[in-house]
């Protein structure tokens, strides 16, 4: 698997609690030498460049969804083609495509990462 540069976030913008989870995920993807790109009104929010949503998908290697199946959906219709992966990340609620808490998904993340964070 390709290594992981950088990974583009996808938010559903109705979650309040959305915004810490994107710090604290920024955060951690940094310390581990990760870049982080968000839609424009999300990385303005969380003090991150701006980009375009079509410029931001061309150059991320990854993607993190925060929110439920519509917005999991969203991502991938904007990614089209792209062979990019998306992990999902539970912020409450019923779904069926997503995965679980941000703290608790930093195993899939390791495994898309091929093990080079911890």
């Amino acid at each position: 698997m390709k290594e992981i540069r950088k990974v583009g976030v996808f938010v559903k913008r109705k979650r309040p609690q959305a915004i810490k989870v994107i710090r604290e995920m920024g955060e951690w993807l940094r310390e581990r030498g990760v870049g982080c790109a968000a839609e424009a009104e999300v990385a303005k929010e969380v003090g991150w460049s701006c980009v375009p949503t079509e410029e931001m998908i061309q150059d991320v290697d990854m993607v993190v969804v925060l929110g439920g199946d519509g917005t999991i959906l969203a991502a991938a219709r904007a990614l089209r083609d792209r062979p990019v992966p998306i992990l999902g990340v539970n912020l409450g609620g019923l779904g069926f495509l997503r995965r679980s808490p941000w703290r608790s998904s930093t195993r899939p993340w390791r495994r898309s990462s091929g093990g080079n964070t911890r």
